[in-house]
């Protein structure tokens, strides 16, 4: 197993650790962010499956809805009105991403989460975009002068699966929180990295 793959794996054991045995509170807006956390995490799995089976161009089209999901998650649980809570339930979909980043630059989040998504959202959403929507992000890492085969950078496996992992524990550390798990959002936390320079 390659170690970018490893290190999702370890992510993903920590989070399962960490919700084991949840019980959440009853309530749309619980609701709401909870399925959108499973959904980051399930993203999270889907992308360490497919790098290990070297399906590299769809493990990087899932980084975008991986962010998307988990931004959302974290604005209905924390900035929503009931009403936009019950529209959104019903099928009316949210404001531009942006606006929900920015909405949870001023809710009680640790500093390393809201500033790695506002550097998400600020810095690389374009690419994020391009690799979702098969852009020159994603098709020019098939052509080479040898014709047309894969290849994509270490490096950049490697920071998708940070990118992946980092996500997966914020959704984590969000759904041990609902379920009043105090230990599992402390181990989920302490896995975080420091919080990106401004």
């Amino acid at each position: 197993m390659a170690p970018d793959v490893e290190l999702l794996v370890a992510t993903h054991e920590a989070v399962v650790k960490a919700i084991r045995g949840a019980i959440y509170p009853p309530g749309r807006r619980v609701q709401m962010q909870v399925a959108y956390c499973y959904l980051v995490i399930q993203h999270q799995c889907a992308i360490a499956h497919l790098l290990d089976v070297k399906m590299t161009g769809p493990a990087f089209a899932l980084a975008r809805p991986t962010f998307e999901a988990l931004v959302k998650g974290l604005w209905l649980s924390r900035c929503a009105t009931d009403e936009q809570l019950e529209r959104h339930a019903k099928g009316k979909e949210l404001d531009k991403l942006g606006d929900l980043v920015e909405s949870l630059l001023d809710v009680d989040l640790p500093l390393v989460i809201t500033r790695s998504l506002h550097q998400v959202k600020s810095k690389y959403w374009k690419g994020l975009s391009s690799l979702t929507h098969m852009g020159h992000n994603q098709v020019r890492h098939w052509l080479s002068p040898n014709g047309v085969e894969a290849d994509y950078p270490a490096a950049a496996l490697h920071e998708l699966a940070n990118f992946a992992s980092f996500m997966s524990l914020v959704a984590g550390r969000e759904l041990a929180l609902r379920g009043n798990n105090s230990e599992g959002v402390v181990l989920l936390t302490n896995m975080l990295p420091e919080a990106p320079s401004e």
